[in-house]
C-alpha cells in the first residue's frame, strides 16, 4: 500500500466514484483464487473459468447497466477486433495460466510474484515509450519490491 502510495499521490485529486468499487473489487480477488486453487483439484481449468467469467460477466452487466449508457450497435462492432483480442488472447490465457499457476505454488508466492509489474511497466514506459520516470514512481517501488521480497523469501530452517 505504501508503494501504491507514492506513486498515486502526488496526481490524486479526492476520491472519484469508482475508486471505492475497485478497492472494494479487490477483496474478493483472493477469495475468488482460493476457490479456484481448490476447486482444480477436482474440475478443469476451463470449467473454473466458464463459472468465474459466468458470475463475474454477470456482476459486471448489472454494473454497467445501472452506472452506464447501453452503448450503440456501431459502437460494440467497431469495437469488436479489440473485445476479442483482449478477452480471448489477454485475459483468457493469463487466466488460464494463473489458475494452473495457483494451482502450483501457494497463492500468497504468486500474488507477491505479480507485485513486480510495477517495476517492468516503469522501465517499459521508460524505454520504450520515452516517458519521464518522476522521483515519487521510483520511491513507490522501494516498499512495492521490498514487500515482494520478504513474501517470497523461503524460510532457513535452523
Amino acid at each position: 500500500m505504501l508503494g501504491a502510495l507514492f506513486i498515486l499521490l502526488p496526481k490524486n485529486s479526492g476520491w472519484q466514484s469508482g475508486d471505492f468499487l475497485v478497492v472494494f473489487a479487490t477483496v474478493f480477488a483472493p477469495i475468488g483464487n482460493k476457490y479456484s486453487q481448490e476447486a482444480r483439484k477436482d474440475v478443469s481449468v476451463e470449467c473454473i473459468m466458464f463459472v468465474r467469467s459466468l458470475l463475474g460477466g454477470c456482476a459486471l452487466l448489472a454494473l454497467s447497466l445501472a452506472l452506464e449508457p447501453i452503448p450503440s450497435a456501431q459502437a460494440v462492432q467497431a469495437s469488436m477486433g479489440f473485445l476479442l483480442v483482449n478477452g480471448i488472447a489477454l485475459f483468457g490465457v493469463s487466466k488460464i495460466l494463473w489458475i494452473e499457476g495457483i494451482n502450483l505454488i501457494p497463492i500468497t508466492e504468486a500474488i507477491s510474484l505479480g507485485s513486480i509489474t510495477p517495476l517492468f511497466t516503469l522501465i517499459t514506459a521508460s524505454f520504450v515509450l520515452h516517458e519521464r520516470v518522476q522521483l515519487f514512481q521510483i520511491a513507490g517501488l522501494i516498499p512495492i519490491l521490498a514487500g515482494v521480497f520478504l513474501l517470497t523469501r523461503k524460510e532457513q530452517s535452523p
